[in-house]
Parts: structure tokens; sequence; C-alpha cells
């Protein structure tokens, strides 16, 4: 069925396949990544160039295809004559732009990024080793550099000629777009130190500069001058030290919502009354009646206008897709376990809750759901309530995570959390959250489920 031929070899971050029959035996799921579209569902195990997760650039050196729909890609694909080219990057290796680390990449290559790039400034981009190096420094074990630097990690040293002794890489932070790669010269090297960020020359903010700004300047500058730097260590350090919110933003307040005491228990008799689950066969009849259920799996909580308004604010490469029902607490129950292993690699879900007293709300992950205490996710992720959608401020990158009890939870920060789901005690609360500067999901703050529903989205097989 295939036979691709070996254009690049293993350990390259992106790989391009020329195949000379159709199908092509890939399956293609919407992408969990900011640079692409569509990524590797399955993959042939005979060609272990290819894994489940390399996100597609490109076909025949044609990269609109993540701006295609389901159908429009479909016939691209059946138009095309073999053999064809088809161009993979591996995010393993390239850089997981879903994860917390470059959750806000610098210069993510997605269309919804370069319809917005102003002027015809080129950037260059960080290398898969450049990603590799800054992470490195990051997990280092060694000690803190201290000497020279502020409380925020800045230091400003003065270049007594123009020959200053440092290799310039692009730059993998957001404060920043060059950094150092290499130092030359002894003295410098006592002082900064690689991956330090330039921040300015003199007076002149670097920030955005490219390789050809900096070589300008550097012509026009006369010596001695002053070159500004910032350790991303320190500076993480810093920002940790005054602005990270204590450890409340899982265990603690999820602990102080919902105390495992007896008391507890009593005191929830009082509260609103639970409607009965069976009542479900009843909320399906009356859903029938909407339009959307003629192209979709039928649903216990989401109406019509729900899922206009949802389509609307999903990332454009998923908007046109189909929706799938992945998990259900009707059919399967109010189970943790289940409610991982059935999102388990799906890619983008919409989290759909309707509590006792009928409010609906939910979250948008635009990556597979997992039980971890690490943060995932990225700026696509985001809340609601009704009607109304709750996008990443750009502020917090508290987006995804797991929480005690196997619950998730969307959104942290000082001032709360913006969506804590225990699912096994078919319970929950919401909080005002500075991550997408939400108020709480409902009111009272505290709800018990009536039913909760994952929604995946369909892909294609070429």
């Amino acid at each position: 069925m295939l036979n691709p031929q070996r254009i690049q070899s293993h350990g390259k971050p992106e790989v391009t396949l020329t195949f000379t029959k159709k199908p092509l035996g890939i399956g293609l799921v919407p992408s969990t990544q900011l640079y692409g579209a569509w990524e590797v569902g399955h993959a042939p195990k005979e060609f272990p160039e290819l894994e489940i997760g390399d996100v597609l650039l490109a076909v025949n050196e044609n990269a609109s295809v993540n701006r295609m729909d389901v159908s429009s890609f479909r016939a691209f694909i059946a138009r095309l004559p073999c053999p064809l080219t088809i161009t993979f990057r591996k995010p393993r290796l390239y850089g997981h732009c879903d994860s917390h680390t470059t959750a806000t990449a610098l210069f993510p290559q997605s269309f919804e990024y370069t319809q917005f790039m102003r002027g015809s400034t080129r950037h260059g981009r960080a290398s898969a080793l450049q990603w590799k190096q800054s992470l490195a420094h990051e997990d280092s074990k060694t000690k803190l550099p201290a000497k020279g630097y502020s409380s925020i990690g800045d230091i400003v040293y003065t270049f007594k000629s123009k020959a200053i002794g440092i290799e310039f890489a692009p730059s993998t932070r957001l404060y920043g777009s060059l950094e150092i790669e290499s130092i030359d010269s002894k003295d410098v090297e006592a002082i900064l130190h690689p991956g330090d960020v330039l921040l300015a020359l003199n007076d002149s903010v670097a920030a955005k500069w490219t390789h050809s700004d900096l070589e300008h300047h550097l012509q026009t500058t006369t010596a001695p001058f002053k070159m500004t730097f910032r350790n991303p260590r320190l500076h993480l350090q810093y920002l940790r030290r005054h602005f990270e919110a204590p450890n409340l933003a899982s265990t603690s307040v999820s602990r102080a919502m919902f105390p495992a005491t007896n008391e507890y228990k009593k005191l929830q008799s009082t509260g609103p009354e639970v409607a009965s689950r069976n009542e479900w066969h009843t909320a399906h009849a009356k859903l029938r009646q909407n339009n959307w259920l003629a192209y979709y799996d039928k649903s216990v909580i989401l109406k019509k206008n729900h899922v206009h308004i949802l389509s609307a604010a999903l990332p454009p490469h998923v908007q046109c897709s189909n929706w799938k029902l992945l998990f259900t607490t009707q059919s399967h129950g109010f189970n943790m376990t289940t409610f991982y292993h059935r999102t388990q690699d799906k890619g983008p879900t919409i989290v759909a809750i309707k509590d006792s007293t009928g409010q609906v709300f939910g979250a948008f992950s635009p990556s597979s759901l997992r039980h971890t205490r690490q943060v995932y996710g990225n700026g696509r992720t985001f809340v609601f309530k009704h009607s109304t959608i709750y996008s990443w401020s750009g502020i917090d990158t508290n987006f995804i995570y797991g929480g005690p009890n196997r619950s998730i939870i969307w959104g942290g920060g000082t001032s709360g959390l913006a969506l804590c789901l225990e699912l096994d005690e078919g319970r929950g609360f919401t909080q005002p959250c500075l991550t997408f500067d939400s108020p709480p999901l409902t009111e009272p703050p505290e709800f018990e489920c009536w039913a909760v529903e994952v929604w995946g989205f369909e892909g294609l097989k070429v």
C-alpha cells in the first residue's frame, strides 16, 4: 500500500516522504500543536520514520493544507497524482508547543499567527537543537549564577571593543529574540552564560531584533558600549518567588472546598435537589428536535445554540470537523478512570457539564486530556458558561492539570481555579480565574453534576 522513499533520516525534526500509491494508509486527526492543523493518528508499522503525533506541514511543498477543512483536504489529495511528497514535523524533536514550557512559543508557524504579522521583518526560528539547549539550561542542576545579576536576573556588561566574542542564536523566550549560544572570550565567560537573552544595547531595546538588526547596531555603535542580558533561570526564580500562587491552586483549595468528612456530606443533603438520572430519556426526546443532532451524536447537555457558539470559538483547523461523542456519564458512569481511558490520545476535546440546577458550562482543551500534575495545554484553551466564551487572558499559563482525588482542573493563578471537576464524586466547583479572566461559571460556585460529556473531533484517512 505504501512505498515511501526515505528522504531524511532518523533524528531530524522534519521528515519528507514520497508516496507512489493511493490510498496512502495514513490516519490524520486534528493537531494539538500550534504550528499545524493535522497530525498522524495512525502510522503503518513498516515505516518507522512516521510516528503517531507527527504534524503534517505540507503536501508537495504546499502549506495551504493547514487551512483546509476535512472535505477540502480530502478532495485536494484525491486530485493529486502520484507520486506525491508529504512533509511532517516531529514535535518530540522540534519542541512541543502544547507543553507548559513552550505554551507561548515565540514564533509559532501557524496561519493564525502569520495573518497578524506586520511588515517584512523575518526573524530567525530557533532550531531543534536550540530548543534542547534551552530546556537543558532550565533543567541544569548547576548553581544559579549570581555575580553581577540583579534580583530579576538582569545584568549590564560593558564591552570595550566591538569584538565581543559572543555567538547569538534565535531565542525561545517571549521577552527576547536573540540569546547567547556560545562565548569565546574568557573575560565575558566569567560573567555571562549561554542562554542569557539579549534585552538592550545601550539605551536601545533589543528584544525584537534579528541578527541583521544586531549587526547593524554594532557597526554604528562606538566602543565602549553596554549590553543588557537576562538570565532565564534567575528570572524564572524571581517570578516564582514574587508572583506564583502558593500551592493552593489544586490540592489545598480542592480539599478545602470538598473536605472528606461526614459533616460535609450531611451539609450536602440540604443543597439543591439533584435531578434524577432517569430523566435522560426525556431529555433525549426533546433534543431530537435540534437540527444539529441529525449530523452529530445525541447530547443531553448541548443545544443548537451552544454548538454554534462553541464552533465559532474553536481553532480554525477543527471548526469544520465532525463532532464525536467520546464519553458521557449516561453510558459510562461517573468514573474518572473511564473518562481518561476514552479521551486518551484523542486530540482536542470539549468537556460539557450540566449541573443539577440546569446550568451548562465546561471547557475546551486543545490537546489530549491526561491525568498528570504537570500543566499542559496552550493559549487556545478556553472555558465557557451558557453562551459566553472566556479565552486565555495571556497573563497566567496554568491551562490544564490534574488535582487531588483524580480531579481535573482548568485554570489557576492567584485568584482561583476556573473549573475543578471531581467526576468520581459527581461534583466540582468554580472560582474567578486569572488564566481566562473569568468569573465563577456557576451560581453557587459548588455544583453537583447532572451529566458530563466529552466531545472530540473526527479525523480522516488518506
